[in-house]
């Protein structure tokens, strides 16, 4: 299962395993693990964590000039 897909299914299942009782999150576990196959551990952590903003991309930012702006207009179009 790929990682964004794993992401994706602790997020719709997050809340209810917040609000569950001991039992229910141990059931909740033993699924999102049979189904993402990752380690229990793991998903406890994945599924105890708060989500978190997308991280901006490593280095600096590109700078373009503005002789270049519209022709970057017409490649993003």
């Amino acid at each position: 299962m790929p990682e964004q897909a794993r992401r994706e299914y602790a997020e719709v299942i997050r809340a209810r395993y917040q609000e569950a009782d001991k039992r229910e999150r141990g059931a909740m576990l033993d699924e999102y693990c049979r189904v993402t196959g990752c380690h229990r551990k793991a998903a406890i952590r994945r599924l105890r964590a708060t989500p978190q903003r997308p991280r901006r991309g490593a280095g600096r930012p590109p700078r373009y000039g503005r002789d270049l702006l519209p022709l970057l207009a017409r490649v993003v179009r």
